[in-house]
């Protein structure tokens, strides 16, 4: 696997960043797993309606205040947070106070991660683009790029300091000529990558990567190709479920950003029976370590991960015989 793949993806990956944060392995040594890695779903308002979209059936109506917010990213901080992605529900910029959320996340020190849609990238300003390390805009095949490219790139232009990447959803009506055009676009604008990845609601529909690779005329070299259509079953002690939790729009903590496709029927949003518990139980999760059972999952694509973090956690005999 190369270094692209594992930089900037988890699924299916290998957790070589583990090994790389000095930090969190001391921690590991200890059996406490941090919330490293937190993603932030602010609201679950939305301006599209992708065919798409695993969360769909979401209350559109759920949104965090500013003031529930404030009060996790201290305790985020106390608890070992390092690094949040702010994604969607919804669409992130639709929350009205995404500039205050940015402030907030930026003042404790925890760096800032965003996935977007890339339609309402006008909201934000130059000091905003300066707090965030990345930003991740999804496209997909019916989304035309002719229609977002002014908007993105007068965003990309205005965000010198940010990583840019695509993530770029295949369906089952794909469209070769639009993902070759996001692949020009972001070779010339020196994006770190481009994921593509099949839609996982239609996963028996859509071409496998091998093809959509075949279909790719210009430079590929920064494309990921991530087909998803391997899985585990998961696991009883998920411990990814400490490590990057999502915190909903809906006030609870869930395991995993893919909890709304985990089971054998997709729900389209995150099911009540993966809640960890609410949102201001946070330090009490992480005091006893209350990692999720994830027997319910029918479909993870995080079990490196877990065999990764349950060996980490474990006591080990004769370390220096390696």
């Amino acid at each position: 696997m190369d270094g692209k793949t594992i930089s900037f993806t988890a699924a299916n990956s290998i957790p070589v960043k583990i090994f790389k944060n000095e930090q969190l392995v001391k921690n590991l040594n200890m059996g406490y797993i941090p919330p490293i890695h937190v993603q932030l779903i602010p609201t679950n308002r939305c301006n599209l309606k992708c065919s798409f979209c695993s969360c769909s059936q979401r209350n559109k109506k759920d949104e965090l205040t500013m003031r529930q917010i404030e009060t996790l990213c201290e305790q985020l901080k106390h608890i070992g947070c390092k690094a949040a992605t702010i994604t969607g529900g919804g669409e992130p910029l639709m929350h009205k106070d995404i500039s205050l959320i940015l402030d907030s996340l930026d003042n404790y020190d925890i760096k800032i991660g965003l996935v977007t849609n890339g339609l309402l990238l006008h909201r934000l300003n130059v000091t905003d683009f300066n707090k965030i390390t990345w930003c991740r805009i999804s496209c997909a095949d019916e989304r035309d790029f002719d229609e977002a490219q002014d908007i993105i790139e007068i965003a990309v232009k205005c965000g010198r300091n940010v990583d840019w990447a695509f993530s770029y959803v295949v369906g089952n009506n794909y469209n070769a000529e639009n993902l070759n055009k996001y692949i020009t676009f972001a070779n010339k604008y020196n994006f770190t990558h481009i994921r593509v990845v099949s839609d996982l609601l239609n996963l028996s529909n859509v071409k496998n990567m091998n093809e959509i690779k075949k279909s790719i005329v210009t430079n590929d070299n920064l494309v990921i190709y991530q087909g998803r259509k391997e899985f585990d079953p998961g696991q009883k002690e998920c411990r990814i479920s400490l490590l990057k939790p999502v915190i909903g729009a809906d006030g609870f903590v869930y395991p995993c950003c893919g909890v709304q496709y985990a089971h054998q029927i997709e729900d389209r949003d995150n099911p009540q029976s993966m809640r960890m518990g609410r949102i201001e139980d946070i330090e009490k999760i992480y005091f006893e370590q209350k990692f999720f059972n994830g027997l319910q999952c029918y479909r993870c694509y995080y079990k490196n991960y877990n065999d990764i973090l349950e060996q980490m956690v474990g006591k080990m005999e004769h370390l220096e015989f390696v």
